[in-house]
């Protein structure tokens, strides 16, 4: 196994903190930085041909943003959650986006729930995301303090809940942390690494794999 250099990409898709996803054979990349500005353009490269284009899609795009995460909600459609679009805690957004390749459109579909009977998440950058049956989940990352939260958003009525382990015993719950990565396993979901402190910035030390069942809620 090794890695091959596929083409070579003019400056213009030069970046960090973008966050990208496949869906079918085309890999999807927006945002980030180019060491001047936050970038809100869409790119998409056909993994068959590795030709690159840059898609001008129409709806609400989420903008310039970066240190957002983004998950395949199903073959032709992604989500794009959170992010920065400034450095300061001014700049942190908890925007929601659907992008739908088949129709080359974004769509904002923010919940607008932010009260005591149905809460969402504080604005935040640098979280783990990944959908699972139809839920998107949204863990960790950074509201201006580091967090360790665990939140699921149902795409039949674009609502949040907060979810916490049922039986958590000290030590079972991940430490507050960013820049980790949430994938699945089944019915679990799987965490590891991150950063745990961010003055000065600290990689975690902590080498386990947590793992939340979806079913049972722990």
């Amino acid at each position: 196994m090794k890695w091959i250099r596929a083409v070579q990409y003019p400056y213009s898709a030069t970046r960090t903190n973008g966050a990208g996803v496949v869906l079918g054979s085309s890999f999807y990349l927006y945002g980030g930085y180019d060491g001047k500005v936050r970038l809100g353009d869409l790119l998409r490269i056909d993994l068959t041909t590795y030709n690159l284009t840059r898609i001008n899609g129409s709806g609400t795009t989420p903008g310039g943003v970066w240190d957002h995460c983004i998950a395949a909600l199903s073959d032709t459609q992604f989500i794009l959650y959170g992010g920065r679009q400034a450095d300061d805690s001014t700049g942190i957004v908890n925007n929601v986006h659907i992008y739908d390749t088949r129709t080359d459109t974004w769509t904002d579909v923010t919940p607008n729930n932010s009260t005591s009977s149905s809460p969402a998440p504080s604005a935040r950058f640098a979280t783990g995301c990944t959908v699972l049956n139809g839920s998107f989940y949204s863990f960790g990352g950074s509201d201006g303090t580091l967090l360790n939260e665990l939140w699921v958003l149902e795409p039949r009525n674009w609502t949040w809940r907060s979810l916490s382990p049922s039986s958590a015993l000290p030590g079972n719950v991940p430490s507050p942390r960013s820049f980790t990565r949430l994938v699945t396993l089944g019915k679990y979901l799987v965490t590891y690494g991150g950063i745990t402190a961010m003055n000065p910035i600290t990689i975690s030390t902590d080498s386990l794999l947590y793992f939340y069942n979806t079913q049972t809620g722990e």
